[in-house]
């Protein structure tokens, strides 16, 4: 992959000095985690909306501790 130049202004350089010597990471691993992290947030948003109108459409079923528990039960008990 190439090399991308970023410019920042005052205010955000001093931002990214202050987030590089706190974490004890280069600029660059810093601005790297950001970009994960927002993409990060990105996909959990996605699969929010997925589950919500899975949900919407009757798609969800919830279980009771009770039922989750036979479930377990019931998938470990198969190796016996």
């Amino acid at each position: 992959m190439g090399t991308t130049t970023i410019r920042f202004n005052d205010e955000e350089g001093k931002i990214l000095d202050e987030l590089s010597r706190h974490f004890g990471m280069k600029q660059s691993t810093i601005i790297k985690k950001a970009l994960f992290e927002l993409y990060e947030d990105i996909k959990d948003i996605e699969a929010l909306n997925k589950f919500e109108e899975q949900e919407k459409n009757g798609e969800v079923k919830w279980l009771s501790t009770d039922e989750f528990k036979k479930g377990l039960d019931n998938i470990y008990s198969k190796g016996d």
